[in-house]
């Protein structure tokens, strides 16, 4: 009964591959992207100065398909499904507000279970912006 014990924790072991990252265990937020819009004047949330719930805000990938999101009600972040590796995301904000962000997405830089890669090429028509750790800010 030892004998049969040593040779299955031998045999586990060496099945072990220690260069492969094991993400069965991990759970990853799912890719996407966050964009922190700030009312230019007052250096606020956007959304939450005026009180912008998501009933009024829609998001849509360069086919015109919609796109999941949901708003941080603490800080008014917008955290958007990221609908392909390229595109072009427009973000309507009754009553006049609209954005258009373009971007394209490194290929990961590591084996890490949830590297997506990063926003990189990232354009947004006429309005200054900046990315900061993964994180959009755009001020409107």
């Amino acid at each position: 009964m030892k004998k049969l014990i040593y040779i299955l924790v031998f045999t586990f072991l060496l099945s072990c591959d220690k260069n492969e990252v094991d993400c069965s265990a991990v759970s990853c937020l799912e890719a996407g992207i966050i964009v922190n819009l700030i009312d230019d004047a007052s250096k606020e949330s956007f959304l939450l100065s005026n009180m912008i719930d998501k009933a009024t805000i829609s998001i849509q990938n360069s086919s015109a398909l919609a796109l999941d999101f949901n708003i941080d009600k603490n800080t008014g972040i917008l955290i958007i499904q990221k609908p392909s590796n390229t595109d072009t995301v427009k973000i309507s904000i009754e009553p006049d507000t609209n954005l258009l962000i373009s971007f394209d997405t490194s290929l990961p830089t590591s084996n890490d279970c949830c590297d997506f890669g990063e926003l990189i090429n990232l354009q947004i028509e006429n309005k200054v912006f900046e990315i900061i750790d993964g994180v959009i800010t755009i001020y409107v």
